[in-house]
């Protein structure tokens, strides 16, 4: 078993019956996307998401199941759609200080505090969400270089 928890963490793969919740995720930017099975644009960005996942080692994209899916009913769900990135067990709205989305899809962009930095209503593309992540990030070196340190 500590063999297949290896080879998943190097391929950013998650086991279906590991718990994930956003914590989980701290020091990492996140690309966290709200989903359904009914969502005719959420299944049309999954391949794009995927490509990112796998693509760029700096950033993890999860998935949220807007009807609250878990256990084996989201790993049905996310298999049959072809979801490649791990699904959170709960809607982390709360924990980044925003409204629970009414549109999908929805894809937020998070820091690695856990800080809500964007978000992008209706399907993105992999360069949408590339853009999104590197205006994030000169928000961020924004942000240090205008922090007065007092003595």
């Amino acid at each position: 078993m500590a063999w297949l928890f290896s080879l998943t963490a190097c391929t950013k793969k998650v086991l279906p019956e590991t718990r994930l919740e956003i914590e989980d995720f701290r020091n990492e930017w996140l690309v966290v996307n709200y989903w359904a099975s009914w969502c005719k644009p959420c299944i049309k960005e999954i391949p794009e998401l995927n490509k990112l996942h796998q693509s760029r080692k700096d950033i993890t994209v999860i998935g949220v199941n807007y009807d609250g899916m878990s256990g084996e009913e989201l790993a049905i769900a996310s298999s049959k759609l072809g979801i490649n990135f791990p699904n959170l067990s709960s809607d982390p709205s709360s924990e980044l200080e925003t409204s629970r989305p009414i549109v999908l899809p929805t894809t937020m962009i998070v820091d690695k505090k856990l800080k809500l930095r964007d978000k992008l209503i209706g399907p993105q593309t992999l360069e949408s969400i590339s853009f999104s992540i590197m205006e994030a990030s000169k928000d961020l070196i924004q942000e240090k270089t205008n922090t007065v340190i007092s003595p």
